[in-house]
């Protein structure tokens, strides 16, 4: 696919340099790769077109602030500082690190550490009944086991530290971390 599509880009891109043919200029080229066809959609200008209006308003590339977090349920995330009370009053609570091992010797809240890759044939090491925290370095895998975890012992008992380790120390919670990396 990206062969075809780049092949088509080259040409149009040809056709425009070289001013031979009719350049899909205003159109919209959608290819269909099971069928083997191209469609054209004609693309109307708007006016108000920050880019590229009437009066455009953009000039420069501008820096665009992106946040990469996956919303979840409240019931099934838990807050950097709603770990760290956790952690503080000794609520039992079980915590699996799904980050590779590497990154566990780095630095970590402790707990079980099993690498996303590894949970289907690792599951029965996490405990049914039990409150767990899964948590990685940005929340991402963590989202992706807690499906995995929920489906396996059920739902209700597993959440994802919201935002990983990352959040976690920008949170400014760091007594746990500072234990994890000295082996307590």
């Amino acid at each position: 696919m990206p062969g075809i599509i780049g092949s088509i880009q080259a040409l149009e891109a040809i056709k425009i340099l070289s001013a031979v043919g009719e350049p899909s200029v205003n159109r919209l080229v959608l290819f269909d790769a099971l069928s083997l066809q191209l469609r054209q959609v004609s693309v109307r200008h708007r006016a108000s077109n920050p880019l590229s209006g009437e009066r455009p308003r953009i000039r420069q590339p501008q820096v665009i602030e992106a946040n990469c977090a996956v919303a979840v349920g409240a019931q099934y995330a838990i807050s950097p500082l709603a770990l760290e009370q956790c952690l503080l009053s000794e609520t039992a609570l079980q915590l699996i690190d799904v980050r590779d091992g590497h990154e566990h010797l780095t630095l970590s809240l402790g707990g079980i550490n099993i690498p996303f890759r590894e949970l289907p044939q690792r599951l029965a090491e996490t405990v049914a009944g039990v409150e767990t925290v899964v948590y990685c370095k940005s929340g991402v895998r963590s989202l992706k086991a807690l499906h995995a975890i929920s489906a396996a012992v059920g739902e209700g008992r597993c959440r994802s530290l919201t935002g990983g380790l990352d959040a976690y120390v920008a949170a400014g919670c760091l007594e746990h971390l500072r234990r994890a990396e000295v082996g307590q």
